[in-house]
């Protein structure tokens, strides 16, 4: 993040238009996106194409294959011990565990941003459990922080007819109204 300079803020409502002007400019919001897993890291890849600019994309994954060839502006392998950079399986409970193994490196990743948005698709391994970790860690970790922050989750689901990837979206799902 910025190092903002100590000014005052203007004091009048009939404040200078440049004192506003200067204000404004140091008071921007720093925004990042966090892909999580298979879907969130094409989210990235997609935005990084389209040539979306406002936000540092970040890209999180426990399939070392799918990262290489993910576009983003930092890439960032969990669970490297755990999962040997093949994925998690569909099984979410070992992409939370991945996400814990590495949380240290993905926080300190995001954590100079006031707003963060956590994208991911939910049915898979790495997304539905990493998405879930991640919150949980965020707002544990931010609960004292004198930075305000805004962590924003964004999901998708799987078709009704992919019945088994539906179930572990709606349990994922329900963990992160939580």
């Amino acid at each position: 993040m910025a190092v903002i300079p100590q000014t005052e803020a203007p004091t009048s409502a009939y404040a200078k238009e440049e004192e506003i002007e200067q204000f404004a400019k140091l008071a921007q919001p720093t925004i990042m996106a966090v892909g999580l897993g298979g879907a969130g890291s094409n989210i990235m890849t997609w935005i990084k194409e389209k040539g979306i600019v406002g936000a540092k994309l970040v890209a999180v994954n426990t399939d070392a294959n799918h990262l290489r060839i993910t576009k983003a502006d930092r890439r960032i392998l969990i669970g490297a011990n755990l999962t040997k950079g093949l994925g998690c399986g569909g099984y979410p409970e070992l992409g939370a565990k991945a996400l814990l193994e590495s949380a240290d490196k993905v926080i300190q990743e995001i954590a100079d941003a006031n707003i963060i948005f956590l994208v991911a698709g939910l049915g898979g391994g790495t997304g539905t459990g990493a998405i879930v970790a991640l919150s949980e860690e965020l707002r544990r970790r931010f609960a004292e922080s004198p930075i305000p922050r805004l962590v924003i989750g964004v999901v998708t689901l799987p078709f009704e007819v992919e019945t088994a990837r539906m179930e572990i979206a709606k349990k994922g799902l329900d963990s992160l109204k939580k």
